[in-house]
């Protein structure tokens, strides 16, 4: 076939005219399509770091979820200028929404450069969020099969979403569909969005300036308020992805239409709607989806009315507040990851010197928490239920003082933490260290209730102990240790501890057989006590006595009768001087261990109730060296589950211990386990006040300590929902209290020394051969003090 009609000057000059027409548009094309490739690589290759903030609201925040659109506001102002956006890639920022079945979680991806201005934005309208930063997140980590869908616009771009009211909350019904998921299940909604430049509103506003201009023209019922409505607020570039991941191919599926599903909702026959696009492979968009990517070329020449395809949504701020926000009180949809509990900066002022308390968590700013040693002399109350953290508190508190050359003395009624405590003692201060354990049964440690050098102390003994009996026998004063009680066992005490060898055994055989109190009336000063022998009880007939005195002599027996309790306080000396340790600054431990079964509960307790007093009393018995002049140095004394130890005397206790340098941090579970003079006395002189979580009677106490619900940062709600090592602070700073806030127990800051299981061997082992003593040598004691004193 011949081809000389391409030289014909017609076909020529008709080829030329095609090649006019159509060459713009293949320059056009060329510039698109090269741009689109460029913007591709430049993703792959050249993309900016992207940040992931994980973000928590608190469960009881009431923020409307319109506030968000104040957010997208600010992200528009991100928008990069016109060079930046054709030759690299433009802003893109990602609300995301990933369901396992562990929870529902809310995470926003921005530009590594954006990051602290978006925490800024956020914070501005929740002002109690919580925002972590973590590694990109992919849902990915389960089920076998993926799919994914991408949404597009049925309508105008121009044309607005259906809208909700302030009271009502989209996201219900997204949620709900989403918190439905089974181990190997995974959904995601991610919404990618980009600042849009103004041209898009110029095209809008020419849209309706050349319907205005037609004759004979009828948009359609609501188009032109919906166009003025859509330009209200700024425009974004928008792509909406959903994914599916599960271990079944059909419940992917499912799960996937179900999600798609929920997007009707936003459905407005008047406007626009969401469907799902045809024409994309669902490796693309979960690729796309991995690199938050969205094309952004977009190109419009508003006065030719040029403008190229978009495959992009277009969304303003109010519609986007509609499809993301955060989950708060009014998403009524389980398993949201909310803040249970609110948190709070600390103070302006925190001490700069003594043991850390804790460390401040606020808005990715962290604060030390340190308390004086002059503070810490108004005490220390910790409450919160079991498994909360308080134990370990106390204890690593206690720590801090034996590392620093103090003298301490930590009362621990369930023996672990003692255990764990002796592994951290360091080497220098391993010497120091006098462990008192209580289930010891073949070297037991004495406690001799009677000792006291003077008669000053004598009472103080007697006092104490009476105390004791009333706690122990009639906590709730209904009369059981009555006046006839108090005064045979004060008359009984007061006759015995003349004696230096006395014991609690020689009481309980005195109230038994009064002839036997003959032995030691001629060193009794007291008339009323001779009195009480030798008138009272001399003119009382034996049934008589044994009426009245049977009941006295069963509290008693319980302990005396009991060998391991005799062991222990049938000892005529004490083996441990409390006096002297607080003087050299030793490190007593105490371990009550009352769940062994060589101890019991009861037995633990009276232990304890033995002991308490003994520290206490030393420390007031420093009286002598205040009128000498003479100084000394603070010593610290930690009790757990101090309720069962704490008599009536307890308020003196926690008034004045502090001019005697006695600094006590207590903690127990209940306020209901304090009766109200314990209260008073603790809320009325305690400078700390710590409170972890607790039950929701406790919580409405709590919030009243911390000023009432106007007053206080934190509600009964906050109280109850603390996790693990959290915990709410009022803190007494140079003498005065500050406002509560929060705090962490960070407990490898307090506690970093390594366990040393052989420290611990070392230590027990040196205490129970110099304090403690062997029960044979205890045995013939008893025996031949019975022999001696108690021989018709």
């Amino acid at each position: 076939m011949s081809l000389s009609f391409l030289l014909d000057p017609v076909f020529i000059a008709a080829f030329a005219v095609l090649g006019l027409i159509l060459s713009p548009a293949l320059i056009l094309f060329s510039i698109y399509y090269f741009f689109f490739i460029y913007k591709k690589i430049f993703y792959f290759f050249m993309s900016p770091k992207l940040v992931q903030l994980y973000v928590r609201i608190s469960g009881a925040d009431e923020t409307a979820f319109k506030n968000c659109e104040k957010l997208f506001s600010g992200i528009h102002g991100m928008r990069q200028n016109i060079f930046e956006q054709i030759f690299f890639i433009q802003n893109r920022f990602s609300f995301e929404i990933l369901s396992r079945k562990d929870g529902i979680f809310f995470y926003v991806v921005v530009p590594k450069k954006y990051a602290a201005n978006m925490e800024k934005q956020i914070y501005g309208i929740y002002e109690n969020a919580e925002i972590e930063y973590q590694p990109l997140s992919h849902p990915f980590d389960r089920g076998t099969y993926n799919l994914a869908y991408e949404l597009k616009q049925t309508g105008s771009k121009f044309l607005p979403i259906k809208l909700f009211e302030e009271k009502q909350e989209p996201l219900n019904t997204v949620l709900s569909t989403m918190s439905k998921m089974e181990p190997q299940d995974s959904m995601m909604i991610q919404i990618v969005i980009s600042p849009a430049p103004v041209t898009w509103i110029w095209a809008a506003r020419r849209i309706l300036s050349s319907g205005d201009n037609k004759e004979n023209y009828t948009p359609p019922p609501g188009f032109k308020e919906g166009l003025e409505k859509k330009i209200s607020s700024p425009l974004f570039y928008s792509q909406i992805r959903l994914l599916s991941v599960s271990d079944n191919l059909v419940r992917a599926q499912i799960n996937l239409d179900n999600l798609l599903s929920t997007f009707n909702q936003y459905n407005d026959p008047k406007g626009n709607s969401f469907n799902k696009k045809i024409l994309v492979t669902n490796s693309g968009i979960i690729r796309n989806l991995l690199m938050r990517y969205i094309n952004t070329f977009d190109f419009y020449i508003p006065l030719l009315d040029v403008k190229l395809f978009c495959n992009n949504l277009i969304l303003n701020c109010e519609e986007m507040a509609n499809l993301y926000h955060f989950g708060n009180k009014n998403i009524q949809v389980p398993g949201v990851k909310n803040i249970d509990y609110k948190k709070s900066p600390p103070p302006g002022q925190i001490s700069d010197s003594g043991i850390i308390l804790g460390v401040n968590k606020f808005r990715d700013v962290k604060t030390l928490i340190r308390i004086s040693d002059e503070d810490r002399l108004r005490h220390t109350y910790i409450l919160g239920q079991t498994g909360t953290g308080k134990s370990v508190f106390l204890f690593s508190q206690a720590l801090q003082d034996i590392v620093r050359g103090k003298g301490v003395c930590i009362l621990d009624p369930h023996g672990k933490d003692a255990n764990d405590l002796l592994m951290k003692i360091p080497k220098h201060r391993e010497k120091d260290v006098i462990y008192f354990k209580a289930s010891d049964v073949e070297r037991p440690f004495g406690i001799n209730v009677l000792e006291a050098e003077n008669e000053h102390q004598r009472n103080n003994v007697v006092n104490y102990f009476i105390e004791l009996l009333k706690k122990l026998y009639d906590p709730h004063n209904q009369g059981f240790a009555g006046p006839q009680f108090e005064q045979a066992v004060r008359s009984s005490m007061m006759t015995c501890i003349v004696d230096p060898e006395a014991t609690l055994v020689d009481v309980v055989e005195v109230i038994r057989d009064p002839e036997k109190a003959e032995k030691y009336l001629d060193k009794v000063k007291d008339p009323d006590v001779i009195s009480y022998w030798r008138n009272q009880i001399a003119n009382t007939t034996a049934q008589v006595r044994a009426e009245q005195l049977g009941y006295f002599i069963s509290k008693f027996t319980k302990f005396t009768s009991d060998t391991f309790m005799r062991n222990i306080i049938a000892q005529p000396k004490s083996s441990i001087n409390i006096p002297k340790i607080m003087d050299e600054q030793k490190i007593l431990i105490i371990n009550l261990d009352k769940g062994n079964p060589n101890i019991g509960e009861e037995n633990a307790k009276f232990l304890g109730l033995l002991l308490v007093p003994k520290i206490t009393y030393s420390a007031l018995a420093r009286t002598t060296k205040i009128e000498k002049g003479e100084s000394f140095e603070p010593f610290y004394f930690y009790v757990d589950e101090f309720q069962n130890f704490a008599t009536d005397s307890f308020n003196t206790i926690l008034s004045e211990a502090r001019k005697f340098k006695l600094s006590l941090t207590v903690a127990n579970q209940y306020i209901s386990q304090l009766n109200d003079e314990i209260k008073g006395a603790v809320f009325g002189n305690v400078g700390t006040t710590v409170f972890f979580r607790v039950g929701a009677e406790d919580a409405t106490f709590c919030t009243k300590v911390f000023g009432g619900e106007e007053q206080s940062p934190f509600k009964e709600g906050d109280f109850a929902y603390l996790d693990k090592g959290n915990c709410y602070v009022k803190l007494l700073v140079n003498g005065q209290p500050t406002k509560p806030f929060y705090m962490n127990i960070d407990m490898k800051m307090m506690m970093p020394f390594e366990d040393d299981p052989q420290t611990a061997k070392r230590i027990i082992e040196n205490s129970r051969n110099q304090y403690g003593r062997s029960v044979d040598g205890i045995t013939d004691f008893i025996q031949k003090r019975f022999n001696e004193f108690y021989k018709k």
